[in-house]
């Protein structure tokens, strides 16, 4: 009789065990699977990045993958946002190298293919040859680092002038106050290095060659994404640097910029 009490217990707890550790399983399952998801959308990001600085030969043009990164990231982020027009153009300054290098690339996104890669100024109070110091204040005569949305052209004491809107509140919000503009200076050629061992320097506009300006001005015009790099660029202080948020987005577009 304690048998056949016994033999229905035992077979009700084996049957609790293994529903509990049935649940424990799917569990497990569950989230190894949303790991593996997680895991394979990054590194779907990274080809992405990878072959899109392969097909643009950014590194024959001497551009670092890690800042191609972060422009990428920042771009899709403000895209994102729907701060820019339905525009496949992105610009890159790096003020890590010298004056004397072209450190200014304007690249389609789209035909993959870098459309400019030029010299670019920076700002007096920046540094001579290395810029070193920024700054986002007024009469600073400093260069500003961050994320930019292109503005509209416009006629000034430079002649044709593309209005910066900056996006970054810790790095450029007071570009538009401080008349940041892309505008063609006689001091961004070669002759000026060769003369001087360095770029000639702006009030704190990335001023390009004039041979140059009036194209790229144009093409830049109305919309598009610029972001202006230096290692004093922290990604804790830019919220367009979060890649996490980037990644997302880009696993929504898929391809598609």
């Amino acid at each position: 009789m304690k048998n056949r009490i016994l033999i229905p217990i035992f077979t009700l707890l084996f049957v609790i065990c293994t529903a509990g550790s049935g649940k424990v399983t799917n569990a497990v399952n569950d989230f190894t699977i949303r790991k593996s998801i997680k895991s394979n959308v990054g590194v779907t990001f990274d080809n992405f990045v990878d072959q899109l600085f392969l097909a643009c030969q950014l590194e024959h043009s001497g551009m670092k993958k890690a800042i191609f990164r972060k422009a990428l990231v920042g771009y899709l982020n403000i895209k994102n946002k729907q701060l820019l027009q339905d525009n496949s153009i992105l610009s890159v300054i790096d003020y890590s190298k010298a004056s004397t290098e072209k450190r200014l690339w304007v690249i389609d996104l789209k035909e993959k293919k870098v459309l400019f890669h030029s010299l670019v100024a920076h700002g007096r109070k920046s540094g001579d040859n290395l810029a070193i110091n920024f700054s986002n204040k007024l009469n600073s005569n400093m260069s500003s680092l961050g994320f930019y949305k292109t503005g509209k052209i416009y006629f000034g004491k430079h002649g044709k002038s593309l209005v910066l809107h900056g996006l970054d509140k810790n790095y450029n919000s007071n570009a538009e106050g401080r008349s940041v503009v892309i505008h063609a200076a006689d001091y961004v050629c070669e002759d000026f290095i060769k003369t001087n061992g360095r770029l000639g320097r702006s009030h704190g506009c990335p001023a390009v060659s004039p041979e140059e300006s009036d194209k790229i001005i144009q093409l830049l015009e109305g919309g598009s994404c610029l972001f202006i790099y230096h290692p004093d660029l922290k990604t804790a202080r830019s919220e367009y640097l979060n890649e996490a948020a980037a990644i997302k987005y880009y696993s929504k577009l898929g391809n598609m910029l």
